[in-house]
């Protein structure tokens, strides 16, 4: 695989989910899921601490958290169209009360980003403190 870009990003997702509505201003449309794959990088750039990813340089590595969260975001988001389930990816959770077959498939997307995210690794800053 190549270094991708946010909205190399958004093509995969429309492929992986061609259902969702891509009118303009609409969750589907290129636009709208390159500015989310966009914030999922900034995400992915506070987790890991490689300031070498940005939404133009999109390495390998990161390519699945990035096309995974961000199918799970679009269908969370088209929850707002009234479609019920829960999902859960980190600490973000959306609650519609029920459990349809598109939430099984959000729920799904969150479960392999969580997954390849912690594949990935924490880096955490430190700093030594002497008293």
């Amino acid at each position: 695989m190549v270094t991708m870009s946010a909205g190399s990003i958004a093509t995969r997702v429309n492929e992986r989910l061609p259902n969702l509505p891509a009118g303009a201003g609409e969750i589907g449309s290129g636009n709208i899921l390159a500015n989310i794959a966009a914030d999922i990088i900034n995400d992915v750039v506070n987790w890991t601490q490689d300031t070498a990813l940005t939404s133009t340089n999109i390495e390998p590595k990161y390519q699945n958290v990035l096309i995974n969260a961000t199918c799970a975001y679009a269908l969370a988001s088209k929850s707002s169209l009234g479609v019920g389930f829960n999902v859960t990816l980190g600490e973000f959770h959306v609650d519609r009360g029920e459990s349809s077959p598109e939430g099984r498939v959000a729920q799904f997307y969150a479960d392999q980003a969580n997954r390849s995210l912690k594949m990935l690794g924490r880096s955490v800053p430190w700093k030594a403190a002497f008293y």
